[in-house]
């Protein structure tokens, strides 16, 4: 038997057939479901990073809050921000640090024994369950209870003065 290289044959139709047609479609169909498999397999090591990131966030060694009251003798409000000892900014501020306030005469609700508070305005500001508070300072120059430094569950007294601005700065470590 000769073989001629020109001839067209059945063999030959087929082959072209699975080369050029057949071929790259399947070769298509075996990307998408190994780009599916990868994106998944990012997605889950992104999910797992974040969760880790989250927890460590939520759970730092150590934090800092800035409490600025405003507005005064009398206003209650105030702002907090709060920086964990990774650099990070801990989100809502709120959850990391407990704050009260009190006027004059009332008596003080956290913990140990009963005693008056001062004759002025008070700002009361703690850590979060679990933190013990230990170094305290007022950018603003306003006078506070350095006695409470170090004793868990306790709170340091401020007392607000008439400027607008009344900030304490607390930092916070793991009990």
């Amino acid at each position: 038997m000769k073989i001629n290289w020109h001839e067209v044959t059945t063999f030959s139709k087929a082959l072209a057939f699975t080369i050029f047609i057949i071929f790259p479609f399947a070769a298509f169909y075996l990307g998408i479901q190994y780009q599916r498999l990868v994106d998944r397999a990012n997605k889950n090591i992104q999910q797992q990073n974040f969760a880790s990131e989250t927890a460590s966030l939520n759970n730092p060694a150590s934090y800092i809050v800035e409490v600025n009251q405003t507005g005064g003798i009398g206003s209650h409000v105030f702002t907090a921000n709060v920086q964990s000892d990774t650099g990070n900014w801990l989100v809502p501020a709120k959850s990391f640090v407990h704050v009260s306030f009190k006027s004059p005469g009332e008596l003080n609700p956290f913990g140990g024994e009963p005693y008056w508070v001062g004759s002025s305005d008070s700002m009361w500001v703690g850590c979060k369950d679990g933190y013990i508070l230990t170094n305290a300072q007022s950018p603003t120059g306003n006078q506070f209870d350095t006695y409470l430094i170090g004793i868990p569950q306790m709170m340091v007294g401020m007392e607000i003065v008439y400027p607008l601005d009344n900030t304490i700065e607390i930092t916070c470590e793991k009990e």
